[in-house]
């Protein structure tokens, strides 16, 4: 058909202009470039892989190296007097405070609320000093309860969500003796998230991913968040999404 052959025509004189305008496209091959990215792909895998065996192999060589005879006061030597015990077992804040160089060995990374740090390692002296502590969900965390973690960090990475709920008060009524009405009308407490923010440096992570439609993050993106928010297509309810 005529009309087929003056497109490609046209097609193959526009093809030819663009390339001398852009070079880099006269060389683009498809199956090279899916190559490349399927090469990284691999590669990236792999980095990981071998940095968790990297990390792994680092703490393992600061561990104690189990002999056959151990000093019955010394930190390992405690520690498997009570891993033997059947009764009368040790609370772990006082076993915590006699073993205060094995533990970070054991256990360089411990996942604990604000308030657990005062209370299984408030009695180790020197205290445990950790080379980073993560605060998540800090617009729920009360200054009061987070300092003790953060006099114990040599940095510190403070998580949250200005947006979200602060502290509540719901808790403290057992402990006080004002009515719950005189409660509600004052203002709500201050979290570590705000404090930090008037000192620390702050950078805002952009991109969501949580919501499986890009509709149930518009509106708060909008009227919170400024716009900044990055948010992805759903493959199944948007036919411009990528898969």
């Amino acid at each position: 058909c005529w009309e087929d052959a003056f497109c490609r025509q046209v097609y193959s004189r526009w093809l030819a202009w663009r390339y001398e305008q852009a070079p880099e496209l006269a060389r683009f091959h498809r199956d090279t470039h899916e190559r490349v990215l399927q090469e990284f792909r691999d590669l990236d895998r792999q980095q990981l892989k071998l940095a968790a065996q990297r990390i792994v192999s680092r703490l393992l060589e600061r561990r104690p190296r189990p002999g056959l005879e151990v000093h019955p006061q010394s930190e390992p030597g405690l520690l498997q007097r009570e891993a033997s015990k059947q009764r009368r077992l040790w609370p772990l804040r006082r076993l915590f405070a006699r073993i205060p160089t094995l533990l970070p060995a054991l256990k360089p990374c411990l996942l604990m609320s604000p308030l657990s740090v005062a209370q299984y390692l408030g009695e180790i002296d020197p205290p445990i000093e950790f080379d980073l502590v993560l605060f998540d969900e800090a617009s729920q965390i009360l200054p009061a309860d987070a300092i003790g973690a953060i006099g114990r960090a040599k940095q510190v990475v403070v998580m949250g969500d200005d947006k979200q709920l602060p502290p509540t008060r719901f808790f403290m009524v057992s402990t006080l003796d004002e009515p719950m009405t005189e409660l509600e009308d004052e203002a709500p407490p201050e979290s570590i998230l705000e404090a930090c923010q008037r000192v620390l440096p702050k950078q805002m992570l952009e991109w969501h991913y949580r919501s499986r439609h890009e509709a149930l993050i518009a509106c708060s993106n909008r009227w919170f968040y400024n716009n900044k928010l990055i948010t992805f297509p759903s493959p199944a309810a948007d036919d411009r999404a990528v898969e």
